[in-house]
């Protein structure tokens, strides 16, 4: 009798349909906030000690953490990874299927950028970080750090310190930009009379086309972003 209730269960287990990922957008603790003919953008906010759906990132992504926080990811056949995320981090993601659960004490948020064309393998971007200042000062500065490159983007970390003004420049191919802090900024553009006003809250994401030559002055406050360069 016993062997036959074990039986009955086992087979009841067995034909338990496997969870159905639902698409990034459409998870709780996800929300759409971007999206064109080349990305899609989510923000990630994640109370503490809770956990996502089981969701699906269709195409490679870019994460950004936001802030510092750990968190755990379990992929279906997988086990459970756990991994420190501090805040400005990016990292580039397959496209997968996964549970993310926030093992902190505060909200983790971060924000995911995906990609519909295929993005190939990362590699590291061995440039050195360029850095300079407005002159006369040691505050006002503009550093750039270059984190890595894929088959079709590069990605570099970019701060600005209060007041401070980057060299004149050109972007050739499309670039986005991913703040880290809250953007408080003015941008010089070519063939326009005066100055606009460039503002993205944290995590907001800003998609800007080639052919731009322009010049960025920052506000009284220190910002960081995350810059993805089309090749």
């Amino acid at each position: 009798m016993r062997k036959n209730l074990l039986l009955c269960c086992l087979a009841l287990v067995s034909a338990a349909p496997a969870q159905v990922p639902v698409a990034a957008e459409q998870e709780a603790f996800h929300k759409l906030t971007f999206r064109n003919e080349y990305v899609e953008a989510v923000a990630v906010e994640i109370p503490p000690h809770q956990s996502t759906q089981l969701h699906r990132h269709a195409h490679d992504y870019l994460a950004v953490s936001l802030r510092d926080g750990t968190v755990t990811t379990t992929a279906p056949g997988k086990d459970p990874a756990q991994e420190k995320r501090q805040r400005g981090e990016a990292w580039m993601g397959k496209a997968t299927d996964h549970v993310v659960r926030n093992d902190g004490e505060t909200p983790y948020r971060a924000v995911a950028v995906e990609f519909k064309a295929p993005q190939g393998e990362v590699k590291p971007v061995h440039d050195k970080t360029s850095r300079y200042c407005n002159a006369k000062s040691k505050t006002a500065c503009v550093t750039e750090r270059y984190l890595f490159c894929t088959a079709k983007v590069c990605v570099s970390e970019v701060k600005m310190g209060p007041g401070a003004v980057t060299m004149k420049h050109s972007h050739s191919t499309d670039h986005m930009v991913i703040a880290i802090s809250d953007l408080d900024m003015k941008d010089w553009i070519e063939g326009r009379p005066a100055a606009v006003a460039r503002s993205q809250k944290s995590g907001e994401v800003l998609f800007v086309d080639a052919g731009i030559t322009h010049q960025l002055a920052n506000g009284p406050k220190p910002v960081r972003m995350i810059v993805v360069s089309w090749k």
